[in-house]
């Protein structure tokens, strides 16, 4: 923290007043600072239909207009956010709690009382949802992304801080019950503690008591009591008490909530979400995860299961079911023990294999390991009059190189074939010749090209072209019958 335009650093060399000490109190302090719990999540914990209809139109098929409508592109999993882009920007890194907000966007850029819908809203209270509803347009088809929003895990069961009160006129209305028999769940499956705070009434004297729900009793430092029994007692007027689920202790800044999210960079805009699908010769799915733990609680559709994580590779995670859930969009969760529980993450299954996708030519250049060609090169012996550049035209599907010499450059654009899945190349030189062929990115030495040019006479020639990284961030650029050394630019 510092005033605009001051200089002054603390002991770390940083701008501000806060001591290194101070800023690593201030993290852990806002760090530690809990997000409401989902708003409107069922007190079972099982997301409704509705919900479960908005993570899919929100991630998969999106608002109409094709890929450009499916907000989860860019409203990434977990926390439905990704780095700022440069056209409107995420000014918020997460959306949890989001439904309280009567700001949105960046900018607030609808928030403008000159503009007619948003001073009609504001005569009304700014009510959060018809607010959020003007982002997709107000397409009733698209509302359950509302539910969506409500429902979406911020870390807590749907249970956390649910109470019912047990006493003569309670037991009359159906929904007592079937709250303490939900929270009794959750309780079982360790996603709450559950508790009893009430009084046992005899004939001239009453008694406070506390009792804790171990799976099957309630249980107090004097007595073990059943839920049957509970109920007879509060039938009888001998007994009134309030169940609260409440949480464990692991919540704090050293037990941060999980994240599940697809396989991908957690911060960047990488394109579609590609969600696993699962079935019955295959239960287990990979996927991104952060703040898991090995012996994590699996949760699918608000309910705990069987099954099994393996972490593999920093924040990559195997998830195995024991039994395989009916076919559908299914959504899953990792609770840390006695602590917090992960978004909803969305899973499919399907009754067989799922053809694997082809991959990306984005993929094919990290799975080789050629990221490091990227970039604009130098020769060495002149330290620029030959230069190669090789960048993304379209992030992970084309690429662009040139190479440019005396005569001028030569430009090629690099994509993968959807028919035949060889991977092309086509471009023209200062003299008009093109140039045509495919590259083999599996080559250990360095991606390869082989193909041919033909002049604008007509006149045909074989061509090869090959990438050889070297050390000390250097490169051997082969073509034709020339090995040209050149350096990063």
């Amino acid at each position: 923290m510092h005033w605009v335009g001051k200089t002054n650093t603390n002991d770390e060399g940083k701008l501000g007043m806060l001591t290194a000490a101070e800023r690593d109190d201030m993290s852990v302090f806002l760090l530690s600072v809990p997000y409401p719990p989902a708003q409107r999540r069922p007190y079972d914990n099982v997301q409704s239909d509705r919900a479960k209809e908005g993570f899919r139109l929100f991630h998969i098929e999106g608002n109409g207009g094709g890929r450009a409508g499916v907000c989860g592109d860019c409203h990434r999993l977990p926390h439905l956010v990704s780095t700022n882009h440069p056209t409107i920007g995420m000014d918020t890194p997460t959306w949890r709690g989001a439904y309280d907000r009567f700001l949105i966007l960046p900018q607030g850029r609808i928030n403008l009382v000159t503009l007619q819908p948003f001073a009609e809203l504001a005569e009304q209270g700014v009510p959060e949802r018809e607010l959020w509803r003007r982002t997709w347009a107000q397409r009733e088809a698209f509302d359950p992304v509302w539910d969506m929003i409500e429902e979406h895990s911020t870390g807590y069961s749907g249970a956390f801080a649910r109470q019912a009160t047990l006493n003569q006129v309670s037991l009359a209305k159906p929904i007592t019950l079937d709250i303490v028999n939900a929270l009794e769940q959750s309780a079982r499956e360790e996603a709450i503690i559950l508790a009893v705070s009430g009084v046992m009434i005899d004939a001239n004297d009453t008694q406070a008591v506390s009792m804790l729900f171990d799976g099957q009793e309630y249980k107090s430092s004097i007595a073990s009591h059943t839920q049957e029994e509970l109920v007879a007692l509060t039938r009888e007027g001998k007994f009134i008490g309030t169940f609260t689920g409440h949480h464990g202790v692991n919540t704090d800044f050293d037990h941060p909530q999980p994240a599940l999210w697809t396989l991908s960079p957690i911060h960047e805009q990488s394109g579609p979400q590609e969600f696993p699908n699962i079935h019955s010769e295959q239960l287990s799915m990979t996927l991104s995860g952060r703040h898991v733990d090995a012996d994590a609680h699996i949760i699918v559709n608000g309910r705990r299961v069987d099954g099994s994580i393996n972490l593999l590779e920093e924040e990559i995670i195997r998830v195995e079911l024991a039994e395989r859930p009916p076919l559908g969009l299914h959504l899953l969760q990792l609770q840390t023990r006695g602590g917090l529980i992960s978004n909803d993450f969305i899973f499919n299954v399907t009754a067989e294999a799922v053809p694997k996708r082809a991959p990306t030519l984005g993929e094919i250049v990290n799975d080789n390991g050629w990221e490091s060609l990227l970039g604009d090169w130098v020769d060495v012996s002149t330290r620029g009059e030959f230069q190669v550049s090789l960048s993304w035209k379209i992030k992970n599907q084309l690429l662009e190189m040139s190479f440019s010499e005396q005569a001028g450059a030569t430009i090629a654009s690099i994509n993968i074939n959807p028919s035949s899945g060889e991977i092309v190349h086509a471009g023209i030189n200062p003299l008009g010749a093109s140039i045509t062929g495919t590259w083999d990115f599996a080559v250990e030495e360095g991606p390869k090209f082989d193909g041919k040019f033909i002049s604008p006479e007509g006149v045909e020639g074989k061509l090869s072209i090959q990438m050889v990284p070297q050390e000390n961030d250097a490169l051997l650029f082969k073509i034709a019958q020339s090995n040209i050394s050149m350096i990063r630019k």
